[in-house]
């Protein structure tokens, strides 16, 4: 609780040092705009008092807003150059042709006369506010950037403890353990020492395998496969369920993957796929391409999920693993139509 306040109180702090800059920095705008003003600056005629206006109101702010939020964020930061530099010059564009416009049909001046100097002021004006936007990023992500990093390292660790706490989901031990119960009653067989050979395996992979950063594709695959082996023997026989893996042996064993991060999808669609009287399916295929990890998980919808209930607090726990660990290398897609749910996802491993 200590460390969710503090990140709080960081954050509170953060937001108050943004909204003082911007204060400070609208204050000695509007002061600028007041000295040229008085001083006689903006001149009397309609054009220079639209163009005023016009660049006062919306082209530098806009110049300064689309920097800060767009072009430097997702541009610059990311070393996509080419894309800021071409940014720019259709902004320079842009200014440029709202100068001539007010020039040759409100000023009424030649087209040649304005066009030199249009361009001098668009370069100008769009140099200065990305200038001050740069400045602007500086000083708000040189005290942001800690306090998002020590959130982002709470919200890690606060999702790893969830995971940890739902590994080994109690209900699904539960049933499981009853249904071998009634094996073992009902039939002296090899199905019921095969039954408790894959729990097993389930737990000795949670217990340990688990742990690791990062294990290879072939143990996540393995676990997979025992825990539909599992669920095999609990379903119905109206229940279709159909687990196909295509990916190579060379990929399965040199492919490194966090461990337990598919296994959530797996069980959300047993656990809300099936139906004890109906007919209803699930279905999971696995393969890869160049690296690329897809798995398409589907069932049948038999019940919805509940808020507040441990497939769905899963599901929300396996987003944030995803946003952690692959960050801009992974998608997530799903559907719910026509009774069936359906999860796409894929992972640049």
């Amino acid at each position: 609780m200590g460390d969710l306040l503090a990140s709080f109180d960081q954050e509170h702090t953060w937001r108050r040092y943004t909204l003082l800059l911007h204060g400070l920095g609208w204050a000695g705008y509007l002061v600028v705009i007041i000295l040229l003003w008085n001083l006689g600056a903006v001149g009397s005629q309609p054009a220079s008092l639209f163009r005023f206006f016009l660049t006062v109101i919306l082209i530098l702010p806009g110049l300064f807003y689309v920097n800060v939020l767009v072009l430097i964020p997702r541009f610059f930061q990311k070393r996509h150059l080419g894309k800021w530099i071409m940014s720019h010059i259709g902004l320079i564009l842009a200014v440029v042709g709202i100068e001539v416009f007010i020039s040759t049909v409100l000023a009424s001046a030649a087209l040649a006369d304005v066009i030199g100097p249009a361009f001098l002021s668009g370069l100008g004006w769009v140099v200065t506010m990305t200038s001050i936007a740069f400045i602007y990023r500086y000083l708000v992500d040189g005290i942001a950037m800690p306090i998002r990093m020590e959130r982002l390292q709470a919200e890690r660790d606060a999702a790893e403890l969830a995971f940890l706490k739902s590994q080994v989901d109690p209900h699904f031990l539960f049933n499981t353990l009853n249904n071998l119960y009634s094996l073992a009653l009902d039939e002296d067989a090899p199905q019921t020492a095969d039954s408790i050979a894959l729990l097993g395996r389930l737990m000795r992979y949670s217990l340990h395998d688990a742990q690791a950063k990062t294990i290879t594709l072939e143990k996540e695959v393995q676990y997979l496969e025992t825990y539909v082996a599992l669920q095999r023997l609990r379903a119905m026989p109206n229940a279709s369920i159909e687990f196909v893996v295509e990916i190579p042996e060379a990929s399965l064993h040199s492919l490194k993957i966090a461990p337990m991060l598919l296994i959530p999808f797996v069980e959300n669609a047993f656990k809300y796929g099936l139906h004890a009287s109906r007919q209803t399916f699930v279905r999971i295929h696995l393969g890869i391409t160049e690296g690329n990890l897809a798995m398409e998980c589907s069932n049948t919808i038999a019940r919805e999920a509940k808020e507040g209930e441990p497939g769905k607090v899963g599901y929300q726990n396996v987003k944030q693993r995803l946003e952690h660990l692959y960050p801009d290398a992974h998608t997530v897609y799903i559907e719910s139509e026509n009774q069936i749910y359906s999860v796409n996802l894929e992972v640049h491993l």
